[in-house]
């Protein structure tokens, strides 16, 4: 079974780490209209949109938050997910 990439809303701080996740969709109304939404990031956090690779799609979202940093793509709002580095 093929998994497509899906975009996410991203909040994180500063550094990278991931404090939320929510994918980006809007849902149809009857009326045609569609409707979205975006999380609104506190003091110092920011949301970027991630599209997550196919690979990275059957990841459990909670190892995401774990395992993952965001690496922004500067003021377009885009970035990218790499794994944080072990220390040890």
């Amino acid at each position: 079974m093929k998994t497509k990439s899906v975009l996410y809303h991203i909040v994180h701080d500063g550094e990278g780490r991931i404090l939320a996740m929510v994918p980006a969709g809007a849902v149809e109304t009857s009326g045609g209209l569609q409707l979205g939404w975006r999380p609104l990031p506190a003091i110092n956090q920011f949301v970027t949109d991630v599209r997550l690779t196919p690979a990275l799609a059957r990841i459990a979202p909670r190892e995401i938050l774990d395992e993952f940093v965001v690496r922004s793509g500067g003021n377009r709002g885009t970035g990218r997910l790499r794994r944080r580095s072990r220390k040890g």
